[in-house]
């Protein structure tokens, strides 16, 4: 009987192998009419679809979502819970993003800039607690005292609930390409396991760029740039079980990394910076691998 169970569990999972798919999501040439089959496709024709909620509405267990990469952040905030969204030892469900960016900004609009002094301007970001500013796609830098009279042209610092912003020299806030953090969370993951979010960039979410909220278990995080976030680029939390390797975590508004709870990560050959925020801040929660030496 022990033999047969266990041929009976190769046979599973094999099958599983076997239906696994890819689904093709591209934001600038998809359509969400589509089937997601292959990544080109003219009209209705078989092809990629356009959003990554889409495909994961479509997934199932062991499926591989593959993104193209576009100059054209995709500007979605993500769910992966359940049964479905995850998958088995050998077949976990994949996002490869290969570079893409998932962005959480909203443009600032011009009429919410206010003069405070000067070349300074100010204005109320969506979120007033984790509030940040982007020019050009990228998050600004802020001042290392934290301090709205170190501020120097090109940099932006939440203080108060309010945005402080001084200019470069000859120019005024609504001529400049800004945006701020809106949408909450990048990705989050509840309630699943073997998951694999490889090769993306995840920037300008309120809070946490992405969120193992609690019971996500055997999830690798591989290549992933997590920047400019307004509380953390990852928190892992509850009794959540993840790896982070070969990655990079700066700019973000409170820590790098946040943990709490129960939650235990792996760190492997990653890059976690200290210049906008402390790298690890711990609520609870185990880390292991290659912690940075002021945390050992």
């Amino acid at each position: 009987m022990r033999f047969s169970g266990c041929v009976l569990a190769c046979v599973l999972c094999f099958a599983g192998e076997l239906s696994a798919v890819d689904i093709h999501v591209d934001n600038v040439r998809g359509d969400d009419l589509r089937d997601g089959g292959t990544g080109r496709g003219v009209g209705l024709e078989p092809g990629p679809l356009r959003t990554i909620r889409r495909a994961l509405e479509m997934a199932h267990a062991g499926d591989r979502i593959v993104l193209a990469k576009n100059d054209e952040p995709y500007r979605e905030s993500l769910t992966l819970q359940g049964p479905r969204h995850g998958g088995a030892l050998r077949v976990p469900l994949v996002i490869d993003g290969h570079g893409a960016i998932l962005d959480g900004t909203l443009p600032v609009p011009a009429t919410a800039w206010r003069f405070a002094r000067r070349d300074v301007f100010q204005c109320e970001p969506v979120h007033r607690s984790t509030g940040l500013l982007y020019k050009d796609g990228m998050p600004i830098s802020r001042p290392a005292s934290r301090s709205r009279s170190a501020l120097e042209p090109g940099q932006g610092l939440l203080d108060e609930g309010v945005v402080w912003y001084r200019l470069e020299a000859g120019v005024l806030p609504s001529t400049l390409d800004m945006r701020w953090t809106a949408h909450t969370v990048g990705i989050t993951l509840y309630e699943v396991h073997d998951v694999e979010i490889r090769d993306l960039i995840v920037q300008g979410f309120a809070l946490d760029g992405i969120n193992l909220h609690d019971g996500a278990t055997n999830v690798e995080l591989t290549r992933l740039s997590l920047r400019g976030n307004g509380r953390s680029g990852l928190h892992v939390g509850g009794a959540s079980r993840a790896i982070l390797r070969e990655s990079h975590a700066s700019e973000n508004g409170r820590s790098q990394i946040h943990l709490e709870g129960a939650a235990r990560l792996q760190l492997s050959q990653c890059e976690i910076w200290e210049d906008s925020a402390p790298s690890i801040l711990q609520d609870g929660g185990t880390i292991a691998g290659d912690v940075p030496a002021k945390l050992q």
